[in-house]
């Protein structure tokens, strides 16, 4: 992470927290509406902070950027929280992939996808 190149965003207030930018790889998150990530997609997500894994996410207003130790980074919907075990779902939006659980333990950072800053107009 620390050998990503630093890009400026506009904003409309100062914001607090970590906050990155992330590129969308794949058409996992493409179901071909509105909500959809695309494969190119610049997006602005906020940290989530370690301490607030143990409670219920919010994971009804927000998509997430999950920075897995070993899988690499996954933008993805997560459907379910089990708080008790630290285990989320991941959910794609693409029905072309199957939804699948993560250990929050093997999970080094975890992001608020809050807006897409970039997206092609290309056909």
């Amino acid at each position: 992470m620390e050998s990503l190149p630093n890009l400026p965003v506009i904003v409309d207030r100062t914001y607090h927290g970590k906050y990155m930018l992330f590129e969308a790889e794949g058409d996992s998150m493409d179901n071909g509406t509105k909500e959809s990530i695309c494969d190119g997609d610049i997006v602005l997500a906020r940290e989530i902070q370690r301490d607030l894994w143990r409670y219920r996410l919010h994971i009804n207003d927000w998509y997430f950027i999950i920075v897995h130790r070993t899988e690499g980074i996954a933008i993805k919907q997560i459907i379910d929280h089990d708080v008790e075990h630290g285990i989320i779902t991941c959910h794609s939006l693409n029905d072309m992939f199957r939804d699948y659980k993560i250990y929050l333990d093997e999970v080094e950072e975890l992001y608020n996808l809050i807006k897409i800053v970039d997206r092609s107009a290309r056909l």
